[in-house]
């Protein structure tokens, strides 16, 4: 019988370069390619390829380069199979320390054939990329890419890259499979595809262990816990509760393994999922950026997206689509927060942890403290005491007793026994005096907690008596996990250490020129479990109940010196938040949004703090999340108020943002006033030549725009467009802006011609300094194919409206609010053009974004709504026109207010609706209105005001012939 040691020899090449001495080793990972290391083949120059010989085939084959990644030490080789039914390794992931390891490769001195060598993992490096280290194997010079097996899983969990001596027996290190696939990831489904077809590697595993390779999308932000005891009733209701189609929580009190149990559930069972995501949904900021993440990781194409509604409601489409996949919401500790989301999704499986008492509809299942046996099993294990997986009997029976009278002490609450487990391995303290330890100081410090005391006392005393060794170790990794304590838990990002560490304190400030001090301080505050960190993702998490005992430790002048440290360095580190910069603010967001609680507690008033709500609050408005950009906002102009009185240009400057974040809600008067506000102080300043000033009236002109204001906003306009030109020439985009606002103007106006011109500058400007394809670009030309439309230039306009909506779709995704925009004017000109069919195409799916997008009332679904309803009327649909006009005249009435001219322009559709059905009464009183609308806005020789007097006369002589 053949063995799946054998097999991996059948998967492994020697390689050579021609003309080169020396060769490395290499395997068949997929059908035609071949991986090893990039040092293998280092001296490869183009057009050479390397000689592949294959068991006793010399001259196999040849191969050429596809990839290659220097830094990770990955090069990936194709070539053309003689033979189709050659094999390949199976990929997995899993790997343990002290599972015993086998590879085959081929040194350069006494095995010709090639040498097998086994040996045992000995864990992980600390890198960035973490690598693989394994004692008693000795990797020879030439066996560099040979595949790594995991005798246990008999699947290849690595790559062997180095030996660490080649003198005597000290082992040598790997490269992990998941760091190949992160490089790779074409191979997770040729890896799947082979497999499914080839089952020779497969019938070698265990029965039930030849599934795919891997989840296709893997987001579990933690490795396996090694030391994870128990829980297997659990795990068996919860396996249960799934199947039976029933989303279900894990829930119990902080720190009692909810989150591990999951953690373990996923790695047990993620070979029968094609996804497994995860999303922290402690709160609603949180949740919904869990759901940004899920978008990106499922490669949606509406994952750059700056509203987050759309985001959510495409990702809950794709998961009612597909089947296969499990959601796991960690924290849900609100589940009003998680519940809309998840009703009507039932294709997967949803498993929730959470601390609430009462779940609804959502299976909850009970996690309680560990019984004192199995709490003093996780104990030995975890203080390396035992082995990882060894049983409670081949503990010695003093150990056994000590263990238990800990864990009793501890309550069993996993989280605390972690923590003496942890601080006993690395303190090298016996059982014994930890017992005495702990209970000897344990009333003192719990007596210091004062209002934190409705806290597991245990969990207060490790995490106390951790933190105080982390000091007399070293005073910058105490300060460090200090700065985490003010932050959100979850992914707290290095740079806020490697950029801003000189607001951190003396301790800190030192360690952004020195990285590898950087390095080591980091591991010291993670040596006691206080911190985890991630060093794929550069980030650390801290347990709240860590957060509230260091902060309870401190005096109130202390916590709030390290608020204030902490709001500088946000400051120093979060950028202007324009879209090249969404990525870093979304990382530091749930910092920020942190960092902005502190701000009242502590009184905090200085520059920093202002300036960082003032970008937290515009990112969140880039984002459509007004609610709380709002306050966030209102708060940076208090604080700059305090710091500058009225008149400052910062003052200004948040005047201005407020009255922006009111036009983006389409409330015109609050803008207007908001920004005229900030004129006036930028005016009493800066004076009329700044550029901050033409801003100003470039954005009061357009609220006054839409106010129906024309005279003087186009006034602002051109001062603002005048300003621009002499203070940056007429190649700026500034200059382009004002150019295009001011033509949206005049085609309001009816002054075509003029807007014309403006338009074909502002298009030209923006493509020589944006290209093409940038958002701005295709405003313009989206704005010029207005004016031919208005010309009845038909075919002009219907090809840049199409080129429009074809650019929009390319540049941010199928689904995005310009491109619901775009569709309405494509519909349009469809209109004009009798094109009834595609019309109504372009305008049902422009309504289906808009309200993804804007909810259900919005002046742009009403214009929707108004488009349908004329596009009914020509189709002889009377009374849906009729209802669909009524919509749109009272949604725009409750989101404009009445005086205004769209709603004017509603009331003159609805008049030429009723003629139509020769309800003349009902016409003429709704021109009238129309009328009393339009001509005090727009005067009385704007077209559109001609339009309605003319329907209105034409209405009077077929009343008076009647």
């Amino acid at each position: 019988m053949i063995h799946v040691e054998d097999l991996l020899q059948q998967c492994t090449v020697k390689l050579s370069i021609p003309g080169q001495q020396g060769w490395g080793t290499g395997f068949f990972v997929a059908p035609g390619l071949i991986l090893t290391c990039a040092h293998v083949v280092k001296a490869l120059v183009a057009p050479n390829r390397v000689r592949v010989r294959w068991q006793q085939q010399l001259d196999f084959a040849e191969a050429e380069l596809v990839q290659r990644v220097p830094e990770l030490d990955l090069a990936l080789l194709q070539f053309t199979p003689r033979d189709a039914d050659l094999p390949c390794v199976y990929l997995d992931e899993v790997l343990q320390v002290g599972q015993n390891l086998y590879f085959f490769g081929y040194p350069d001195e006494d095995f010709e054939h090639g040498c097998p060598v086994t040996g045992s993992c000995e864990g992980f490096t600390g890198d960035v990329s973490p690598l693989i280290k394994f004692k008693q194997a000795q990797v020879r010079p030439g066996m560099s890419g040979s595949a790594l097996l995991n005798q246990q899983t008999r699947k290849i969990c690595g790559m062997v890259k180095f030996t660490r001596n080649r003198s005597f027996d000290l082992g040598g290190g790997a490269i992990p499979t998941r760091v190949i696939l992160e490089q790779f990831p074409q191979l997770q489904e040729l890896q799947r595809e082979f497999h499914g077809r080839d089952r020779r590697w497969s019938a070698l595993l265990e029965p039930g262990d030849s599934a795919p390779i891997q989840s296709r999308i893997w987001m579990v932000p933690a490795n396996r816990n090694p030391f994870f005891t128990g829980r297997e009733t659990l795990l068996a209701k919860i396996r249960d509760c799934l199947a039976a189609g029933q989303p279900t929580a894990f829930c119990g009190l902080g720190g009692i393994g909810k989150t591990q149990t999951a953690i373990e559930y996923a790695y047990r069972y993620r070979e029968e999922y094609e996804a497994v995501l995860w999303v922290r949904a402690e709160q609603q900021g949180e949740f919904i950026s869990g759901l940004v993440e899920i978008a990106k990781a499922l490669k949606l194409p509406i994952a750059q997206e700056r509203n987050e509604s759309l985001i959510i409601s495409v990702v809950e489409s794709w998961l009612k689509q597909h089947q296969n996949w499990l959601l796991a919401l960690d924290n849900a500790d609100d589940l009003t927060v998680v519940q809309p989301f998840l009703r009507g999704i039932d294709t997967g499986h949803i498993l929730l942890t959470s601390r609430a008492q009462a779940t609804g509809s959502i299976k909850r299942i009970e996690i309680q403290q560990m019984a004192p046996e199995e709490g003093a099993l996780f104990l030995l294990r975890r203080a390396k005491v035992i082995e990882e997986q060894a049983e409670w009997s081949t503990a010695p029976a003093d150990a056994q007793a000590l263990a238990v009278k800990i864990a009793s002490q501890m309550d069993g609450l996993p989280l605390a026994l972690d923590q003496a487990g942890a601080f006993i391995e690395e303190t090298f303290t016996s059982l014994e005096d930890y017992l005495a330890f702990y209970e000897a100081e344990g009333v003192k410090l719990l007596a210091e907690r004062g209002e934190l005391a409705d806290d597991h006392p245990s969990v207060t005393v490790t995490f106390s008596l951790a933190f105080e060794k982390v000091m007399e170790r070293n005073l910058a990794s105490a300060d460090l996990i200090r700065v985490c304590a003010f932050l959100s838990p979850d992914d707290i990002p290095e740079e806020l250490f490697r950029q801003a560490a000189v607001e951190l304190g003396d301790d800190l400030k030192t360690l952004s020129e020195r990285p590898l001090d950087l390095a080591k301080v980091i591991a010291e505050a993670s040596r006691f479990s206080l911190l985890y960190r991630n060093p794929t993702h550069r980030t650390f998490s801290i347990h709240r109940l860590v957060q509230e005992v260091l902060r309870a430790r401190m005096s109130p002048d202390e916590r709030c010196l390290w608020a204030e440290r902490i709001v500088r360095a946000l400051n120093r580190v979060f950028p202007e938040p324009d879209h090249p910069n969404w990525s870093l603010c979304d990382r530091l967001l749930p910092h920020a949004r942190a960092a902005a609680t502190l701000v009242d507690p502590y009184q905090l008033q200085f520059e920093a703090v202002s300036d960082l709500l003032d970008k937290t609050a515009r990112y969140l408005r880039e984002r459509g999340q007004y609610a709380e950009a709002k306050p966030l906002l209102q708060a940076a102009l208090n604080i700059r108020r305090q710091l500058f009185g009225e008149a400052h240009p910062d003052i200004a400057t948040s005047l201005n943002n407020l009255a922006s974040l009111h036009k983006d809600q389409r409330q015109y008067s609050e803008a207007e006033l908001l920004y005229r506000q900030s004129l006036e102080i930028r005016l009493l300043l800066l004076g009329e030549e700044n550029l901050d000033t033409a801003t100003s009236w470039n954005d009061l002109a357009i609220v006054l725009k839409a106010r129906d204001q024309y005279k003087e906003a186009e006034l602002l306009h051109s001062k603002a467009l005048e300003t621009r030109r002499k203070l940056l020439g007429n190649d700026h985009l500034d200059v382009a802006e004002s150019l295009n606002n001011l033509g949206v103007l005049h085609i309001a106006q009816g002054r075509y011609e003029e807007a014309k011109s403006l338009f074909e500058n502002a298009l030209s400007c923006r493509k020589k300094l944006l290209g093409e394809r940038h958002p701005r670009t295709i405003s313009s030309l989206n704005n010029l194919a207005a004016f031919y439309r208005n010309q009845k230039q038909y075919e002009q306009a219907e090809a840049i409206y199409s080129q429009v909506v074809t650019l929009s779709h390319e540049v941010f995704g199928e689904i995005n609010h310009q491109k619901a925009s775009y569709l309405n004017n494509l519909a349009g000109i469809y209109t004009d053009q009798g094109k009834f069919s595609l019309a109504e195409v372009c305008l049902k799916e422009a309504l289906t974004i808009q309200k993804q997008f804007l909810g259900s009332e919005h002046p742009d679904i009403a214009l929707t709504l108004s488009n349908l309803g004329a596009l009914n009327e020509d189709l002889g649909n009377w009374d849906e026109a009729e209802v669909l006009y009524r919509q749109a005249l009272e949604m725009k009435i409750r989101t404009l207010g009445k005086e205004t001219s769209s709603v004017g322009a509603s009331l003159n559709n609805l008049a030429k609706f009723y003629v139509g059905r020769k309800q003349y009464e009902q016409a003429k009183q709704l021109y009238l209105e129309a009328l009393e609308i339009l001509e005090p806005n727009l005067g009385s020789n704007h077209p559109h005001v001609k339009k309605v007097l003319s329907n209105l006369e034409d209405l009077l002589k077929t009343m008076e012939q009647q």
